[in-house]
């Protein structure tokens, strides 16, 4: 996260780079180079990283997580053939959760927004866990509802399905039939306006089941 410097810890950053210690060497990773300062990353040799093929990140699935078939297909669908974000999708209920997105969208198609509430339950569970751990489980179900969307999106276009289990990919295609594009933008919407609310020390359960509501109406 080199570009979070602040321009005082860039402007002493660019002095060390001018005159570099003889034994060391410097690394910057940053996902913008462009909030940097120009003259640091002219001083630097440039080395873009990109996702991996699909088959780069099937051998990373074995090799690395122990991952195959079906779960390895949705593990990378959902990082984006990123193996960072990968690493962390392993250690999670991706399968179960993902169903519970299914099922969430499934009902909406069949015109019952009331059943937002038993998603919300889900995601929630008891309401007895830390409340950092209850924000951690809130952004995970909004980032699999945002998956979501820009899949059901993706076919809306004609884009070929990426590497989930026929499953999850019969109902996309009829939820991407039951939606229209204006939906499916009022439903990304909502949720990239409540992952700015996320933050903020208030009621998860009532931001949850209020962004879901208005999502479930919108269908």
């Amino acid at each position: 996260d080199a570009h979070k410097l602040t321009p005082q810890a860039q402007n002493c950053l660019l002095k060390t780079l001018e005159e570099p210690p003889d034994d060391s060497i410097i690394i910057l990773i940053t996902s913008d180079v462009e909030s940097m300062f120009s003259t640091i990353a002219s001083r630097c040799q440039t080395v873009r990283f990109k996702r991996l093929t699909a088959e780069e990140m099937r051998k990373a699935m074995s090799s690395v997580l122990g991952e195959s078939g079906d779960r390895a297909g949705i593990i990378a669908a959902l990082a984006g053939n990123c193996p960072g974000r990968a690493l962390e999708l392993g250690l999670s209920r991706i399968e179960e959760q993902l169903d519970a997105v299914c099922a969430l969208f499934d009902h909406l198609v069949d015109g019952r927004p009331e059943c937002v509430f038993a998603f919300s339950r889900y995601v929630l569970g008891e309401g007895s866990a830390h409340r950092r751990k209850l924000r951690s489980g809130v952004k995970t179900a909004l980032e699999l509802l945002v998956f979501w969307l820009m899949e059901i999106d993706r076919l809306k276009s004609g884009i070929a399905a990426g590497s989930l289990p026929d499953k999850y990919i019969s109902a996309m295609r009829k939820h991407a039939e039951a939606f229209e594009e204006e939906h499916l933008l009022a439903m990304a919407g909502q949720i990239e306006e409540t992952f700015g609310i996320l933050p903020y020390n208030i009621d998860l359960s009532l931001l949850l089941d209020t962004t879901l509501l208005k999502i479930g109406v919108r269908s």
